[in-house]
């Protein structure tokens, strides 16, 4: 397979070919998909949405003894946290 690596991962993206339009309609829908992935874990990261499950993986490694919060108390202290302790952020 031929084609260009995106920075950061290991998978090459197909080039498209001149010789049929059933492979340049599944390089589009490769394409396509690939962006949609991506723009879908910017704004998971954006959001915070793997916060909660980095936090717990913290947890477990690092204090066993300690009982896993849920996800609504994990953000409930993390908000309470902040307003204790203002950063700086937007609002």
């Amino acid at each position: 397979m031929t084609g260009t690596t995106v920075a950061n991962h290991s998978t090459p993206i197909p080039s498209p070919s001149a010789t049929g339009s059933q492979d340049d309609r599944r390089h589009l829908w490769y394409c396509l998909k690939r962006t949609g992935q991506v723009i879908s874990w910017y704004v998971k990261a954006v959001l915070g949405e793997s916060d909660y499950d980095r936090y717990v993986a913290h947890l477990r490694a690092h204090h066993p003894d300690q009982p896993v919060p849920t996800v609504k108390q994990y953000w409930r202290e993390r908000y309470a946290a902040e307003d204790r302790q203002p950063t700086s952020r937007c609002c």
